[in-house]
């Protein structure tokens, strides 16, 4: 399967209306990219992390994620 088209590596904000935070989870390569801050046609913080990283929303960061549980 090719990659999607509308996921772009760049977290791209225009794509998702200026959302404060959007998380693109990669099955393939095991990792969830964590996209914060809309500002200036990017995002001022990016994350790439491992199936054994941890991630908190935004708006919850007292709940913490293992990665490797969002790709089982």
């Amino acid at each position: 399967m090719g990659k999607r088209k509308d996921l772009t590596p760049d977290c791209d904000p225009g794509l998702l209306g200026g959302v404060p935070e959007h998380w693109i989870l990669d099955l393939n390569g095991e990792t969830l990219e964590v996209c914060r801050e809309p500002q200036n046609g990017g995002y001022a913080q990016r994350w790439v992390l491992a199936a054994d990283a941890q991630a908190s929303p935004l708006e919850v960061t007292t709940q913490h994620i293992l990665v490797g549980d969002l790709l089982t």
